[in-house]
């Protein structure tokens, strides 16, 4: 009977020391993902002329970085200065420009000091005015949607710090508005920029 239970006892102890020696179960989140995953944050400037004005654009997002090449986050772009549209005979009132929504990059090669970048914007935008043209029943604000996919050079700087500059296209949605139109924020755009964060390989 001892015999036996010696038997069965170096058997359980078999048994155990060959499932810890085992590979573990496989899961969606292992332990490596989180070291795949930064965050970053991005602010550029950009030129454009709308109407009868030439107009400084301020651009920001942030977001999560999964293995330096794909990023994923939300965006806010505004106007730094009035803009004004083309009316016949008469100055428009002055305007304002925002835009926010998501936004999706892919990065190549971002090991290497000079690589490209292509982020893509979709959202919503607005312009507004704070005062009423005369004899119109017009609102002092239009929505539209807008979307705008860049190609950018980007040169690492620092080990979290990245300077990009390049050319993009804006697609408006159908809006007229204050002697404004899609066709006036519709075209190419340029900007520069710098883009801080943790990258993770």
């Amino acid at each position: 009977m001892k015999r036996i239970c010696v038997i069965l006892c170096l058997i359980l102890i078999g048994s155990f020391s060959h499932a810890q020696e085992a590979k573990p179960n496989e899961t969606v989140f292992n332990e490596g993902f989180g070291k795949s995953v930064g965050v970053m944050g991005a602010i550029g400037l950009g030129p454009a002329q709308w109407g009868e004005s030439a107009v400084g654009l301020l651009n920001m997002r942030a977001g999560a970085v999964f293995k330096d090449k794909v990023s994923i986050g939300g965006f806010y772009n505004s106007s730094l200065n009035d803009f004004r549209g083309e009316f016949v005979g008469a100055q428009g009132p002055a305007m304002d420009f925002r835009w926010f929504g998501g936004f999706f990059e892919y990065t190549l090669f971002a090991d290497r000091k000079f690589h490209l970048t292509f982020p893509v914007l979709i959202g919503g935008a607005e312009v507004d005015r704070d005062e009423q043209i005369p004899g119109t029943d017009e609102n002092f604000e239009a929505n539209f949607f807008l979307v705008e996919p860049s190609a950018l050079l980007e040169i690492n700087l620092l080990q979290n710090l990245r300077f990009n500059i390049g050319f993009g296209y804006r697609f408006a949605g159908d809006f007229a508005f204050s002697g404004i139109d899609q066709s006036e924020i519709s075209g190419f755009s340029a900007q520069a920029g710098l883009k801080f964060g943790l990258f993770r390989k």
